[in-house]
């Protein structure tokens, strides 16, 4: 398995203390870019320097750089200005994890001592300290460009090597919009890389921090979240509401407007959403819309939200003729995703999310379908099964993050769910409402010849494994169709339907007629009394 760590940073912030501590943590080789060159030249850097100048040992650096990197497994320390060049940056950033260690100014000015600065080429001159300092001003800027950023300032090697460590061992992903990027963060205790986090995106701990949440996700998960935030340094504040679909409104809304103000929650602080899909919901919205928008992070405690909700930048409040009629786009700066949550879940809410996840594998993950076809006795919902139905969202959005076009493929199950969602008066849940939005949606596509009989009776079967419904009594009432007929998925008048035209591919299909959902529906519910 190729695993390469490269740590860069300015002279003095422990890039190679902390290498070595990492490399021995994770069992693997350690190199030091500044003594391969040592060894290979026969010269100390001073001498290489006083010799060939600057710009040879910098075309010595680049070339050494792709030789190393060709091994897969190793911890490398950069020198200071490696990364300075951005094909050097560009190659590191796609052969492996880069974290550049920061340091402040006068903790930098305390570890250089005059002894240390006789050793470093670029200081070897009248005025070391102001050279460092004005090394320190014009680097700094370029060193912004790596993301991960970890404070060398007050913590000991062992610390910085264990935040790096805890990094390594998250699964992350990127998921790019036009305007910037997500970062999706999926590990055990993975709000523990808060400060690491907060530290990257630019964030100082002189910003307050609105946690919102409902009231029974906040008795379970809220303190070790206030705890970690208040050890890193910020300032949290704790903001519920109601738990339930009945509270995603306008009113809600305004009520957390009231509460962020009397917080004094400005431009210049973070709302973080802690909850499941309602409160990412809710909370992104008012995130999005808040003094013309704050920013914003997402850490979801269902299986639901972990997989869909939370991803891809989609808010919603509900209207009385329908759900998420009223919503914006709000690109979160990152989702957490721990699946140690999903222990607190109740089992219909497990099932519930188990729902988008047989819907992801069913639009674009085959493989993920005959594994869900083992059965929930053979299927750990754990980091891996996560990260593979995340990355179906994350790979429909980045290719439309705007549901232009193709996102549309999620929906789905959902124009049939929704509608159930809305006469029951949301008493069914959203998962269950889908799951039964697939049976109807698949029977549907059936019957309009775009899927073989024997691919669609292996999704019902699926769901059905599941424990999940896939009929309802709601289904045969007139208003169904009403209420359909307000769903947000219309475009110029038309709703796009999302249906199966076999086991990993969806088709999006417009003007199908009444009759023909009315007889997959009545379809549907012979089947069900037959069993």
């Amino acid at each position: 398995m190729t695993q390469r760590i490269i740590l860069t940073g300015f002279m003095g912030t422990g890039k190679t203390t902390v290498g070595k501590l990492l490399a021995e943590k994770m069992g693997l080789p350690f190199m030091d870019l500044d003594e391969e060159i040592s060894r290979c030249t026969g010269q100390s850097i001073p001498e290489f320097f006083a010799q060939w100048g600057e710009a040879a040992f910098r075309e010595l650096e680049s070339q050494m750089l792709r030789e190393i990197l060709r091994q897969e497994r190793l911890v490398l320390a950069t020198g200071g200005g490696t990364l300075l060049r951005d094909e050097n940056r560009k190659l590191c950033e796609q052969a492996g994890t880069v974290v550049c260690l920061t340091c402040d100014l006068e903790v930098l000015q305390r570890r250089l001592d005059n002894k240390e600065m006789s050793y470093r080429p670029l200081l070897m001159n009248d005025n070391p300290k102001g050279t460092l300092v004005e090394l320190w001003e014009r680097r700094r800027e370029v060193y912004r460009k790596i993301f991960w950023q970890v404070d060398t300032s007050s913590k000991s090697p062992q610390q910085i090597a264990d935040t790096v460590l805890g990094l390594v061992n998250t699964s992350v992903m990127d998921l790019s919009y036009p305007d910037g990027v997500c970062k999706i963060l999926v590990g055990k205790r993975v709000f523990s890389l808060l400060d690491t986090l907060l530290n990257s995106f630019g964030f100082s701990n002189t910003i307050r921090i609105a946690v919102i949440s409902n009231h029974t996700v906040a008795a379970l998960h809220g303190e070790p979240l206030l705890a970690e935030l208040r050890r890193i340094g910020y300032t949290p504040y704790l903001i519920t509401i109601p738990d339930g679909e009945e509270y995603k409104n306008l009113e809600t809304v305004a009520g957390l407007y009231d509460q962020l103000l009397g917080a004094h929650i400005d431009r210049g602080d973070l709302v973080i959403a802690l909850g499941g899909g309602v409160i990412g919901d809710i909370v992104g919205f008012v995130a999005s819309t808040y003094m013309r928008g704050l920013p914003l992070i997402q850490i979801p405690t269902s299986l639901l939200a972990m997989v869909d909700a939370s991803i891809g930048g989609k808010t919603g409040l509900d209207l009385p003729k329908g759900k998420n009629l009223i919503g914006t786009f709000k690109r979160p700066l990152a989702v957490l995703i721990d699946p140690e949550y999903l222990d607190t879940l109740p089992r219909s809410e497990f099932l519930s999310g188990m729902a988008e996840v047989i819907k992801h594998a069913v639009i674009a993950d085959p493989l993920l379908f005959s594994w869900l076809e083992s059965g929930p006795q053979n299927v750990w919902v754990g980091e891996n099964l996560l990260l593979r139905a995340v990355s179906v969202k994350i790979n429909v959005v980045q290719a439309d993050p705007y549901e232009n076009g193709l996102r549309a493929i999620l929906n789905f199950g959902h124009t049939i769910g929704h509608a159930l969602e809305t006469l029951s008066n949301y008493t069914i849940r959203h998962g269950e409402a889908v799951s039964i939005g697939m049976g109807v949606e698949t029977r549907l596509a059936e019957h309009l010849g775009l899927i073989a009989s024997g691919e669609a009776r292996r999704i019902i079967r699926l769901i059905e494994q599941w424990s999940l419904p896939i009929y309802h009594p709601l289904l045969e009432r007139e208003e169904l169709f009403s209420v359909i007929r307000y769903d947000k998925k219309h475009k110029q008048g038309k709703l796009r339907w999302a249906l199966p035209s076999r086991i990993g591919e969806i088709r999006l299909i417009s003007d199908i007629d009444e009759r023909s959902v009315r007889q997959s529906i009545d379809s549907l519910k012979e089947a069900v009394n037959a069993e």
